[in-house]
């Protein structure tokens, strides 16, 4: 990626792309996930924007640890929060393993 945001931008295409709407979304990457409890991740993104300790973050990545829902919450260059919802992450550096473990999860 040429960009810190173009991973970002590129899965928010794929999700706006009639053909690729079933396609699963996992994000590698070495982002801290925050969890939740909350079924609402993406309401869940807004408040930790309106918290202090995160108002400053460009990204935030939230999973729900119960439903696994999970999503990206990120600014663009206009300073717009933009929310793409995702399938999983996985860490960077990734382990073969827990890649091929995570996509069995998702393929249908």
């Amino acid at each position: 990626m040429t960009t810190h945001y173009e991973g970002f931008e590129l899965a928010k295409e794929f999700s706006e792309a009639k053909e690729f709407e079933h396609m699963p979304v996992i994000m590698q990457t070495s982002i801290d996930v925050l969890t939740t409890t909350k079924s609402d991740v993406q309401g869940m993104a807004r408040e930790f924007r309106k918290d202090p300790r995160y108002t400053e973050l460009q990204v935030i990545l939230l999973k729900d640890v119960n439903t696994g829902k999970a999503g990206i919450d990120y600014r663009a260059e206009d300073g717009r929060s933009i929310w793409l919802p995702v399938d999983g992450f996985l860490r960077k550096p990734v382990n073969a393993k827990e890649l091929l473990q995570e996509v069995s999860n998702h393929i249908r």
